[in-house]
């Protein structure tokens, strides 16, 4: 299994009163001999938190858009600049990537990682497949559901080499007008998210014809191939994860996320090996998608 010393963990974003501070020291306790770095921004406030390195950031501020009707903040630049800062910091040859408000309850991801090597095909681009959640990694088959998006893997939590996850993150800040492009060619389905953002400016660095893609159907299989190949989807227990801030779970629905399931199924299809399950996973989608067809029509 992979030594605690060879990881390096960044822990991203704001500091939150005491959500910062018992994570960090949650990852101090799970992870002991691990690197610990600590990327924030100018002018917070980090006295008495544990960690070896801070990084200090200079805050590049949210972006106002206008999504479901009414105007949000999006913070991608604020993850990127401050992830990268903090990946950029750190010495090992692993990282985790996690966000100020989740801590660490085990390391159970370590043993699952080593089970799936690269795959490869014209789709795999990681030196090895990052760990992310199944927590809002969207499946776009899901109709109806708000927010069934492509190209959409959770950013909660990352686990990876570091040169995979620094060239992830080495991507340009966040742009209105090229944004605007990308929604034009996805009909307006395309990098609404941060999730999304960063993803997708990954894919254009890779292979940018995958996002000229027009056939929804190709869209939908390429979608999948790409988080089967790249990625290790898995729960927050699998992982060893839980979040300090609760009301995520209730701000916007998970059903129409990936399970793990779902992701063995992908993978094993998608690399042309043996197994079966794809047709069980689609009626899954068909199911999921009659409820929120019948959730959507209750709400008019």
């Amino acid at each position: 299994m992979i030594s605690v010393n060879e990881i390096s963990i960044v822990v991203q974003g704001a500091i939150t009163s005491n959500k910062t501070r018992k994570c960090l020291l949650s990852v101090r306790k799970i992870l002991p001999d691990a690197e610990l770095i600590l990327s924030t921004w100018e002018g917070m406030d980090v006295a008495g938190l544990e960690y070896d390195k801070v990084i200090f950031s200079s805050d590049p501020g949210g972006n106002r858009l206008f999504q479901e009707d009414e105007y949000t903040i999006n913070n991608v630049n604020r993850q990127i600049l401050s992830t990268n800062a903090g990946i950029k910091a750190t010495s090992k040859k692993y990282v985790i990537k996690m966000r100020t408000d989740f801590e660490l309850i085990s390391n159970k991801f370590l043993r699952i990682y080593e089970k799936y090597d690269k795959v490869y095909s014209s789709y795999s681009f990681f030196s090895h497949p990052i760990i992310c959640c199944e927590l809002f990694s969207r499946n776009p088959r899901v109709k109806y559901a708000p927010f069934s998006v492509c190209f959409h893997p959770s950013d909660i939590f990352y686990f990876g080499l570091k040169d995979d996850l620094e060239e992830l993150f080495s991507i340009p800040l966040y742009n209105c007008k090229e944004t605007e492009l990308l929604n034009l060619l996805f009909n307006g389905t395309i990098c609404l998210f941060p999730e999304q953002y960063i993803w997708t400016c990954y894919l254009r660095k890779k292979n940018p014809e995958l996002l000229s893609i027009t056939d929804n159907a190709i869209l939908m299989n390429v979608n999948e191939e790409l988080l089967a190949m790249n990625f290790i989807v898995l729960s927050n227990n699998q992982i060893g994860i839980r979040s300090l801030k609760k009301e995520i779970y209730k701000s916007v629905p998970i059903h129409n996320c990936y399970s793990h399931l779902d992701w063995v199924i992908l993978r094993l299809s998608y690399s042309r090996k043996k197994g079966g399950g794809f047709l069980l996973y689609m009626l899954k989608v068909k199911m999921l998608s009659v409820y929120y067809m019948f959730l959507s029509k209750g709400r008019k």
